[in-house]
């Protein structure tokens, strides 16, 4: 096969493996071709194997040829975020520190996707501790937006979603606290899933340290692909119990069908006073809805519905983070944190930052009783907005308040971002994607074209468990909007 009759999504390659009309070798050397040819101007893929990745694929060649398959990816290639364990392979997380750290054992997720007999390529680049919304480190450097070299591809899952839009994997493992996942997908314009709350082991994931075997607040592992049917296939590899829990639970994702007797009825969150949108974004957004209308889908406005404000899920969302992220701070990052803390409490300060980040600092010095108050009342909103999501089939919103911006390697707390002209805080990119994951809900990033020559994608949000329905909900919008590419120009 020539490159222009590889199937382009992972689905479609594996129909053609299944059908013996493309060997997983012949898959592979596309890949790795692909890799050598487009990876030097974007620094996406920062760790290749490829004769490990051929002999494999020449193994799984063999198994098909005798009749066994290991899974539903037997023979696919594909490449992981280089936070995750795979056993032999460097697991730095972008740390000088940990630039040596080579795992003797496979993460739990990288584990299912060998089970299910995926082809490890190599690892995508990610920032320093996967704690940012650009992809650089001074162990592998910076990764380019393939759209446009001279913005970021976000982060942390940055080099992820650059190497599927630059056509140089079919399939992306990526993890998500704060948008990690989400947003490199709507910089990037491919699809992105961040899973229901503990859906998906992160065990032998960096951070937390190295060897941690419990499962982090807030983080989620999740896939990233060109397809929502391509989502649904990996998260459905996935989605398991870890080793200990599987003697006594399991997980089956409930299926999801549009429904054929009543339109779809679709929530719309596209303004808040806490989180302001760049004007050509809320343009395209609202077109977005004009279109999924002319579908024959209900769409309701949202910014009267009181139970949808940021201002009722960043004072949890952000001293819970604050408390991960302070584990791993310095002495001095936590004395810049009390700084923060006191200068916030003068309003001129205070209109420079996001808002609540008094909470955030306050929260990488939490007392546990203090963090079981605040799980309290994230649970207590979790309820009520899980009977405000059932209003309706899924709610639509923005992924971050800008396009993908210019590389900014300054440091953290002097970053600004550039909405409609005015300066905003940096810390602002995360800010909506923070109700999904306070409350564990799925959330999945679908593409939704491109505005002034970059892309944009939206988030679909539905309850706890309803991961299936958001993937399916995101490629429903992708084609009612004329299937824009999810594959940058080459």
């Amino acid at each position: 096969m020539t490159e222009s009759t590889i199937p382009e999504t992972a689905s479609e390659q594996l129909k053609a493996l299944r059908a013996g009309t493309l060997s997983s070798e012949t898959l592979t050397e596309h890949y790795l071709q692909a890799i050598a040819i487009r990876n030097p101007a974007l620094n996406a893929v920062v760790q290749s194997y490829a004769e490990q990745a051929l002999a494999t694929a020449r193994e799984r060649d063999r198994e098909q040829a005798n009749g066994h398959l290991r899974g539903p990816l037997h023979g696919l290639p594909m490449t992981v975020k280089e936070t995750f364990d795979v056993a032999g392979w460097v697991t730095s997380a972008g740390s000088r520190s940990l630039i040596q750290n080579r795992p003797e054992n496979h993460a739990d997720s990288i584990q299912a996707l060998l089970d299910a007999g995926a082809v490890l390529l190599g690892k995508t680049n990610v920032p320093l501790m996967a704690s940012d919304w650009q992809a650089f480190n001074d162990n592998y450097g910076t990764t380019l937006n393939p759209w446009d070299t001279s913005r970021t591809p976000g982060g942390s899952s940055g080099g992820a979603a650059a190497a599927l839009a630059a056509g140089m994997t079919p399939l992306e493992l990526g993890s998500d606290i704060g948008g990690s996942i989400r947003i490199p997908a709507h910089f990037c314009g491919v699809f992105g899933h961040k899973p229901t709350r503990d859906l998906v082991s992160l065990r032998g994931h960096v951070p937390g340290p190295p060897g941690t075997v419990s499962q982090p607040d807030l983080a989620e592992a999740g896939p990233l692909a060109r397809s929502a049917e391509d989502l649904a296939l990996m998260l459905n590899v996935l989605a398991h119990p870890r080793k200990i829990d599987q003697p006594h639970w399991q997980v089956q994702l409930p299926e999801w069908r549009m429904p054929s007797d009543r339109p779809l009825k679709l929530g719309i969150w596209l303004s808040d006073d806490h989180a302001p949108l760049e004007s050509r974004l809320t343009a395209h957004y609202q077109a977005v809805a004009d279109v999924i209308r002319a579908q024959g889908a209900e769409v309701v406005d949202l910014a009267q519905d009181p139970r949808f404000r940021l201002e009722r899920i960043l004072p949890l969302y952000l001293p819970l983070l604050g408390s991960i992220i302070g584990l791993s701070m310095s002495q001095a990052e936590r004395l810049r944190l009390r700084l923060l803390e006191w200068l916030m409490k003068f309003p001129a300060f205070a209109r420079t930052q996001a808002p609540f980040m008094e909470t955030f600092a306050r929260g990488a010095r939490l007392s546990h009783t203090q963090w079981i108050h605040l799980h309290e009342r994230r649970e207590r909103l979790r309820l009520e907005l899980h009977a405000a999501l059932n209003a309706y089939d899924a709610v639509l919103m923005p992924v971050a308040p800008t396009l993908a911006f210019p590389h900014d390697h300054r440091p953290f707390h002097r970053r600004t971002l550039t909405i409609d002209g005015a300066s905003a805080p940096y810390f602002s990119t995360c800010l909506w994607i923070t109700p999904a994951t306070l409350l564990g809900l799925p959330a999945t990033c679908a593409p939704t074209g491109q505005v002034d020559g970059l892309p944009a994608g939206i988030q679909v949000l539905a309850g706890a468990g309803q991961d299936l329905k958001t993937i399916a909900i995101a490629g429903w919008l992708h084609k009612a909007l004329g299937a824009p590419p999810t594959r940058a120009p080459t």
